[in-house]
């Protein structure tokens, strides 16, 4: 329900930044299925298995840095002005959750 909200009231442009991170996960999964399908046929050949998985390291970070600069640039993930009334602000929030 949230994300038919989210989508509903989003400008285009929104819309094809998330489409974009979703496309990527997708790459990156995809990545990350066909090295496991290669370690789970070929279990004497382990070396290969790793080279595969390393290659999937750097689309994986990839995706997970442009889905955090997506979200910072989304309008709808900002805090509203009664979180910073309550002593929550944007540092405040960020603390809240990494802890």
């Amino acid at each position: 329900m949230l994300s038919l909200r989210l989508a509903r009231g989003s400008h285009p442009l929104v819309l094809l930044r998330r489409s974009l991170v979703a496309v990527a996960a997708a790459g990156a999964s995809f990545l990350l299925l066909t090295a496991l399908g290669f370690a789970a046929s070929h279990p004497a050949d382990p070396d290969g298995a790793l080279a595969r998985l390393l290659w999937c390291v750097v689309p994986l970070a990839a995706t997970v840095q442009l889905a955090m600069s997506v979200a910072r640039a989304d309008p709808s993930t900002r805090p509203g002005a009664g979180f910073a009334a309550a002593g929550l602000g944007p540092a405040r929030l960020a603390l809240l959750a990494g802890v």
